[in-house]
């Protein structure tokens, strides 16, 4: 990760050096693997090896880096609490009156979405506008950061892999955020996710996928699998496509490393990193043009072109399209 500027260790700058990495121990070694954890991408170069970030030793944050680090730990318990205590406030309400449940879900989590972008320096341009709810939009993906960027322009809840529900903290807040989970390597998972989006669908909530099944470093976007397009295959609903990328400031590492989250790459030191950046651009475009198609595979196939056509490489430019962005 990026050195800022100062040399100075602070007492919040030595705490962070004495971090115990979250890393998986190597083959034959003795212990439980870290659950906050990404999978491998072994159709992808990993970084680290002839290349920048991953697995390269990180020095420790000092000056003015750990001083942001903390201020934005402490300002996530901040903003989160108040949210998180009238969603439990309101749960038992919600269950018996499903739209009011509709209604107070969009209303504490958008705007605590939109409460965390400004805190994290995350100016989020966005092109094209979001569907109204009900939808089913689909996306590439490129990191955890990308919860806050959709949150905090869509009305609308995440599918997720199932093992982000077992996260320490963030497992809380994806189950909070309404977030819907599936175990992708049990096939037998399959149907009772369909059955829980159809549910999701049909109360009036936006569901939001990302098909790739992993995320990537933003320089492409991965094949899409076709499994959960049963859903709006099967109903006849439209699929709606969206396309996101990142920029950091100039002088720092690249978005690819400091921002996406692949490969070999450890939460806890890349989630370190990203708090220390000054400040991050996310670029959000949003298909005009939902695509329809009887057969999942085929429709699979649409949403992807959509998506490649309205993807830009993440800190390669304007997106695509040539409208103005709109910056929210």
């Amino acid at each position: 990760m990026h050195r800022p500027p100062g040399r100075g260790r602070s007492a919040v700058a030595q705490a962070v050096r004495d971090l115990p990495p979250l890393r998986r121990p190597r083959a034959g070694s003795a212990g439980r693997r870290s659950r906050v954890r990404h999978h491998r991408l072994p159709h992808l170069s990993r970084p680290g090896r002839g290349g920048s970030g991953g697995r390269r030793r990180l020095r420790p944050l000092t000056g003015v880096g750990a001083v942001r680090v903390a201020y934005r730990l402490l300002g996530l318990v901040v903003l989160t609490l108040p949210p998180w205590l009238a969603y439990l406030l309101t749960r038992p309400l919600a269950r018996r009156f499903p739209r009011f449940g509709v209604r107070s879900h969009f209303a504490l989590i958008r705007p605590w979405a939109q409460a965390v972008a400004a805190l994290l320096g995350l100016r989020i341009e966005r092109e094209g506008e979001p569907p109204p709810p009900p939808f089913f939009l689909v996306s590439n993906h490129l990191s955890y950061l990308d919860v806050i960027v959709y949150l905090a322009s869509a009305d609308a809840v995440l599918l997720s892999r199932a093992d982000v529900a077992r996260w320490p903290l963030i497992g809380v807040l994806a189950r909070s955020t309404g977030t819907l989970f599936i175990e992708r390597s049990r096939r037998t998972e399959l149907p009772r996710v369909i059955a829980r989006v159809r549910a999701r669908l049909d109360a009036g909530y936006g569901v939001i996928v990302f098909p790739e099944g992993t995320s990537s470093s933003g320089e492409g976007v991965l094949p899409f699998r076709a499994s959960l397009f049963e859903v709006p295959a099967a109903a006849g609903l439209p699929v709606h496509c969206a396309s996101l990328s990142y920029d950091v400031p100039s002088g720092r590492r690249p978005a690819r490393t400091a921002v996406a989250w692949w490969g070999d790459m450890t939460f806890g030191r890349h989630a370190l990193g990203l708090l220390a950046l000054p400040g991050i651009r996310a670029r959000l475009r949003f298909d005009p043009r939902p695509v329809v198609a009887a057969d999942r595979k085929e429709l699979a196939r649409l949403a992807e072109e959509r998506v490649r056509a309205g993807f830009v490489p993440t800190g390669s430019g304007e997106p695509a399209g040539g409208g103005a962005a709109e910056e929210r």
